[in-house]
């Protein structure tokens, strides 16, 4: 049973992170319209700095403001982009994914000054971003332009792009959907050759674990099969232990039979040694299957190259 009559959701407060949460928020108004639900904006440590973003929690500096808000019962829900979530061991263990919206697409796009594809820019143009992932995906299929740090919101970074910074930048195609910025996309990104970040395109509602009357209400809009692709997803990351400086990439699918597949990629961090992986489980199984992915990367020596 619902404990109180309204909801509050806290969110960061940059302009994709404020469009999630309305989302949410539209959501859970449309199946729960006698129950206010107020949205609370907050600043996230990593949205104050420019700099590494391991100075300031890795990817935990995106949540822990918020996370902190939850324990403090400063809000009841609070909205995230799955990929800013740090792995579980990580985390406070109060703090449950409670549900998710529908996958967006995960494709990565690139927005250059010129207005050309990545592969006929100059040699040695700037390549905007911090990203692990990218910077190695980069390196390995376009050794002819080189990646500088180039960190903010989405909006902010091609500001800085068409102010002269760098001469592309490279984003998550969904997050310019999400602020009306898709017009801007110069090209889209192969997934073959750069396949996305785990967790692409995912919206995650958290709350406290012990808090199972805001469960319950998650639970009524959570979209079932991008939740189990994402703890196929989650289950992988968690157990080969990769953080914010790990170069590796993945995606799982729900196919028509039910059964999620998961295909994963691992990087060095020059993207000169790159190893692939692949499993598919039933439904209910999708962590075990991440876990059991993971246990076989790293006997094929997937830590050995995510150290280089």
């Amino acid at each position: 049973m619902l404990m109180a009559s309204s909801i509050r959701v806290g969110t960061r407060a940059s302009k994709m992170a404020q469009v999630q949460a309305d989302e949410v928020i539209r959501k859970m108004q449309i199946a729960f319209p006698n129950v206010l639900f107020e949205k609370c904006v907050t600043k996230a440590d990593a949205d104050t700095h420019e700099n590494s973003l391991r100075m300031h929690g890795g990817k935990g500096g995106f949540v822990s403001r918020l996370d902190s808000g939850l324990v403090s019962r400063e809000f009841d829900i609070t909205v995230n982009c799955l990929k800013d979530i740090p792995n579980a061991h990580e985390r406070c263990e109060s703090i449950v994914i409670a549900g998710v919206l529908p996958r967006d697409d995960t494709h990565d796009v690139v927005v250059t000054r010129a207005g050309v594809m990545l592969k006929d820019l100059a040699p040695n143009s700037a390549i905007g971003t911090v990203a692990p992932r990218r910077i190695a995906q980069v390196t390995r299929n376009l050794p002819h332009l080189r990646c500088v740090h180039f960190r903010g919101s989405a909006d902010t970074r091609i500001t800085k792009l068409e102010a002269g910074a760098v001469d592309a930048v490279i984003l998550a195609g969904c997050g310019l959907e999400r602020i009306g910025m898709r017009d801007k996309v110069t090209e889209e990104l192969s997934e073959d050759l750069f396949p996305p970040a785990f967790g692409a395109g995912i919206v995650t509602i958290d709350c406290l674990a012990e808090r199972h009357d805001v469960r319950s209400l998650i639970d009524e809009i959570s979209h079932r099969d991008t939740f189990r692709c994402m703890t196929a997803e989650r289950g992988f990351v968690d157990a080969i232990q990769g953080n914010c400086t790990t170069a590796m990439a993945g995606k799982a699918i729900c196919n028509e039979d039910g059964r999620i597949s998961i295909k994963v990629s691992v990087y060095s961090s020059d993207g000169r040694d790159q190893l692939e992986g692949y499993d598919s489980c039933p439904a209910g199984q999708e962590a075990e299957m991440g876990e059991r992915l993971a246990a076989s990367m790293v006997l094929k020596g997937a830590r050995d190259i995510m150290a280089l």
